[in-house]
């Protein structure tokens, strides 16, 4: 019995040590988990709180670099952007970055810039560019003016074709009176004087050729600078991509596509570009005083046509207006039934008989090269001209034309309804070119300019709108070994002038 009860106290004892193991296993391994969970967790905040850290001190650092943009460029043209070296630049942002996040000895970390992509932030992409212009593009005399200066295009593809079609008109009826004056010469019968009516013609013929020299070689007014550099012209951003020159009647399409949007630019970003040109560069009537650091003085004229020449850019600007001057006459006076009336008179005065059809056709282009050099004389000398000719506002008389007649003036001023001006022209004709041609242009004058008066090395594509990077941070650990479980973080950043949305890829 004594036995018995002795066993039974050693197996309680045995038993109550063997639970006692096994609670303070159980504790111990409670408390395992829960200092791992501890630690995990209070690394993995640390670990959130350095790569926040990281993160807030790269993106102060992005918009360090961002303010080191050319002073010159952006007082000049309005246009943000820093010159591109990129490891220079990825030195600096890395210094900036990581001294900030080193030095906060509460997340105890580090980091390094592992990619910096300056590729496609170009200010030499046109849409980069573009992004910048639309703020710049202020109001001012195109967007307010738009509608009605637009207006004076109104039919031009119109008036072409039925210009066309009165010279097709013409020479159908010149063949038939070849015909019919070899026919009475083999006959002998003919009361027609065709020896007077060729006379007429000619007489008639030639006048319209005196107006449309005159208007062939317009005087430019200023020196005529020349860009002879081929290194110059070979670095120009208009030349590396290939962009096509430009012609009135050849592009009329261009304004179609523009309102439609199939240039790939939106209609508004050609008015903002075309405002922003005439709130930076200078005209043929701009005067030299304004922009005295400017290579070209016809700027303007350089964006639309591209001509190395002030003079041909002028030429070509005042030969376009002409053109558009000359169609829109020349549909009035074949169209209006007063002026009709005047050269069917003139034409049976002159020639009568069956020829006088053809005589009012040539003395009708004769008539619309008359006042068009009025017209273009107004222009030159800074007047306006009516978008659309009416009878009122038709300044040159018919008889003064076929006489000779000395009416003591150099030109008529129009005086009445008068709104299209040279530089309202030159909008009207900017606004038919291709925006990305216009873009690139502006780059070229930008270059010309900058190379000119600020750094003879000065590329627009060499400086950025923004760019892009990777960081890695790693994070200091409270427990040794703990780094190989805890892998370093990543984060990635855009840095713009511009919206995200405007960047190509």
């Amino acid at each position: 019995m004594g036995n018995e009860t002795s066993d039974r106290s050693v197996m309680n004892k045995a038993g109550w040590r063997s639970r006692r193991g096994s609670v303070f296993v159980l504790l111990a391994i409670m408390f395992v988990s829960l200092f791992t969970a501890a630690v995990v967790i209070v690394e993995g905040s640390g670990r959130n709180a350095a790569l926040q850290t990281a993160e807030a001190s790269y993106h102060l650092a992005g918009r360090s670099i961002l303010s080191m943009y050319d002073r010159q460029l952006e007082e000049r043209y309005g246009l943000m952007g820093v010159q591109n070296d990129s490891q220079k630049l990825k030195g600096w942002l890395q210094e900036y970055g990581n001294t900030t996040v080193t030095s906060n000895t509460l997340v105890r970390a580090d980091s390094r810039v592992v990619s910096f992509d300056t590729d496609g932030y170009s200010l030499g992409n046109p849409r980069l560019m573009m992004a910048q212009l639309r703020p710049l593009g202020k109001e001012g005399f195109v967007k307010s003016n738009l509608k009605r200066m637009l207006g004076s295009l109104d039919g031009l593809g119109n008036m072409t074709d039925a210009i066309n079609n009165l010279e097709e008109k013409t020479k159908s009826l010149e063949d038939a009176m070849d015909k019919a004056e070899e026919n009475a010469a083999e006959n002998e019968d003919s009361d027609i004087d065709f020896g007077e009516i060729r006379r007429v013609h000619s007489e008639l013929r030639r006048k319209r050729e005196q107006y449309e020299q005159k208007d062939d070689d317009p005087d430019p007014g200023t020196a005529d600078h020349v860009l002879r550099n081929r290194e110059i012209i070979d670095d120009l951003p208009s030349v590396e991509n290939e962009v096509e020159k430009h012609s009135i009647f050849s592009t009329v399409g261009n304004l179609v596509s523009l309102v439609v949007g199939k240039s790939g630019y939106p209609f508004t970003d050609s008015i903002l570009a075309t405002q922003y040109a005439f709130d930076h560069f200078r005209h043929h009537q701009t005067g030299v005083d304004e922009y005295d650091r400017s290579f070209f003085d016809n700027e303007i004229e350089y964006i639309i046509f591209g001509n190395y020449s002030d003079s041909e850019n002028y030429k070509s600007a005042y030969k376009s207006i002409r053109a558009v001057r000359f169609a829109s006459n020349m549909s009035f006076i074949t169209t209006d039934s007063g002026m009709v009336s005047r050269t069917k008179a003139m034409a049976e005065a002159l020639t009568p008989g069956p020829w006088s059809k053809l005589t009012q056709l040539i003395i009708s282009c004769a008539w619309a090269a008359y006042e068009t050099h009025n017209d273009m004389r107004n222009i030159e000398e800074g007047y306006s001209v009516p978008i659309v000719k009416e009878r009122k506002t038709w300044m040159t008389d018919l008889d003064a034309l076929v006489n000779d007649a000395d009416t003591g003036q150099d030109f008529i001023i129009c005086e009445k309804n008068g709104f299209m001006t040279y530089p309202r022209y030159l909008a009207v004709i900017m606004a038919m070119e291709d925006t990305e041609n216009r873009l690139y242009r502006m780059m070229d004058m930008i270059q010309i300019n900058m190379k000119g008066t600020v750094r003879g090395d000065f590329l627009v594509e060499d400086h950025i709108t923004g760019f892009s990077m990777k960081v890695q941070v790693n994070k200091g650990n409270l427990v040794p070994g703990l780094a190989e479980m805890m892998k370093p973080a990543y984060f990635n950043q855009v840095h713009l002038y511009i919206p995200m949305e405007t960047r190509l890829d």
